[in-house]
């Protein structure tokens, strides 16, 4: 997940924010629920059942610099989520440009176990419709992808979903096309 922290002009709309990255469910069983500091943030961080495994949190700088207290706080919560996950993995950028994914293809059985894992890895809505349509609408206008996207166990998913490999592939040179013409570079690699 990449979260862009440098425009948030109040305390408040930092934790909508985070909410909305995190996914932290809003409404409880009897009334709505919306965390009113970083304190609650962190215990409704807690309850997630399955946590991010990327959190890139970018504009850094500009909201350490404005908010320093925030940043502070916001960092001691990034540790302890991490230490709580340990295969959790944190960064603090200014830009997206310096951010990098990797993508374990190696336990995909079929094409729906690709679209979850793609809508994890790469931070798509809840509405994400898993077919290869919805796939090129999140990445052209939905979601801002890492500068660098590394998958591994790309010969697994050859072997067992050549269909949706070849469209995966195609879909990534097509949108690696059109950002290279719009001065956009993101780097794509396909491993083993």
């Amino acid at each position: 997940m990449i979260l862009d922290l440098s425009d948030e002009a109040t305390p408040n709309e930092l934790l909508h924010t985070l909410v909305r990255g995190f996914r932290i469910p809003l409404f409880a069983p009897i009334k709505p629920f919306m965390p009113r500091s970083l304190p609650e943030f962190r215990d409704e961080l807690t309850k997630l059942p399955s946590p991010p495994r990327e959190v890139h949190l970018t504009g850094w700088g500009e909201f350490a610099e404005k908010w320093p207290e925030h940043a502070e706080e916001l960092r001691g919560i990034m540790v302890e989520h991490r230490d709580r996950n340990p295969e959790t993995v944190v960064t603090y950028t200014d830009s997206p440009a310096e951010i990098s994914t990797v993508i374990d293809l190696g336990g995909v059985a079929d094409a729906r176990d690709l679209h979850l894992l793609l809508k994890q890895a790469l931070d798509f809505p809840w509405f994400y419709g898993k077919n290869w349509d919805a796939f090129w609408d999140a990445i052209t206008g939905l979601v801002e992808l890492p500068a660098a996207i590394r998958f591994t166990g790309w010969r697994h998913l050859e072997a067992v979903s050549p269909r949706d490999a070849r469209m995966l592939r195609q879909c990534l040179d097509d949108y690696l096309a059109e950002s290279t013409r719009d001065g956009e570079h993101v780097t794509v690699v396909y491993g083993d």
